[in-house]
This record gives C-alpha cells, structure tokens and sequence, in this order.
C-alpha cells in the first residue's frame, strides 16, 4: 500500500515480543479549534488515520531488520483527540496537553508541558512529554517521556537561528541535536 513510513518497531524491547514493521499511513483527516482571550487559549482537536502494515509474531533480526517467522498483514482505524491549553505571563508561556487515542488493537494516552520564555531576541524553549501505547488486551505496552531544550535568536525580517536538543526516550535512540536558520515569510 502507499503511504508514509512510519517508525519500524513500535512493540521491540528486550521483554516484547510483537514486533510491528513496515507501517504505513494510507490516509488521515483532522479538525481543531481554538479560543483565545487576553493572554489564554485553549484547543480542542481530533483526528482519525487509517493504517496498515505487517505484525512479526517475534523479534525482528538484529542483522537484516527483518521478519524470522511468520507475518500478518493488518490494517487499523486510530482515531485520537488531544485539549491542550496555553498561559503567557509577561515574557513566559506555558502549555500543557493531553489526549487519547483508540483503535481495534491498541489504545494511546499521551500529554506534555511545555515553556517558553522571550528576553531581547532570544527564546528558550523546555519541553517534556509522556506517551504509553499499549495493546488492548494489555499484553504488551510501550512507555516512552521525551524531552528536549531549544534556543531561538531572532535576527528580524523573518529570520532566525535556532538550535535544540532532544532525547527521544525511545528503544535504541540516543540524543539529538540540530541547528538551523528559519524564514517566515
């Protein structure tokens, strides 16, 4: 099927033993909304993907990447919601989120926190974020809390330069880090 890939091991730890590969979104719709008052907002957003794929019924080769036993074929709805609020305080902005999501075979709870706080032409930016998906029956669950710090200097006329960090608290990935120059134009 066509579609984006997506992460290739959602299920692979050392004490799972489904493992999910070659996942695909082959279509997705969303729609939110969001109010704002003085220096508050709150939103309010849902969407639905649909998705496809193989399941490995065990582990996948640590050498090839793939598939040692037998495989099967799935397809899924996820349909998930997330609210999520903001506060700004002068220079400082808080946010904060939370959402579920469902489909035939597993469910997903996620929420974050996030700040920012504005001096000069300089923008600090902390994050910290926690998702678990798990499969209905229970069985098998991932439990992953990314969080990362960024900096932006804003050089006027839309520019900026901006660089973070992230650790991805996700199965066999280390830290992250990138620098770049944006445009809004």
């Amino acid at each position: 099927p066509g579609g984006i890939a997506l992460d290739p091991a959602i299920f692979n730890g050392d004490d799972v033993t489904v493992t999910v590969y070659d996942t695909v979104i082959d279509s997705a719709w969303g729609l939110g909304a969001k109010y704002s008052v003085d220096n508050y907002s709150v939103g309010v957003g849902y969407e639905s993907i649909d998705v496809s794929g193989l399941v490995c019924n065990e582990l996948l080769d640590a050498v090839t990447d793939e598939c040692d036993g037998n495989s099967t074929e799935f397809s899924d709805t996820v349909d998930s919601w997330m609210l999520g609020g903001s506060a700004t305080f002068g220079g400082f902005t808080l946010k904060a989120q939370y959402g579920q999501g469902s489909g035939s075979n597993l469910d997903l709870t996620q929420y974050g926190i996030s700040g920012d706080y504005t001096f000069d032409a300089v923008t600090v930016t902390a994050f910290w974020r926690s998702v678990e998906l798990e499969t209905v029956d229970d069985i098998d669950s991932v439990e992953s809390q990314p969080f990362g710090l960024g900096v932006t200097y804003d050089l006027g006329g839309g520019a900026s330069v901006a660089a973070g960090v992230v650790d991805p608290d996700r199965f066999d990935e280390d830290y992250r880090a990138d620098i770049g120059v944006n445009f809004n134009f």
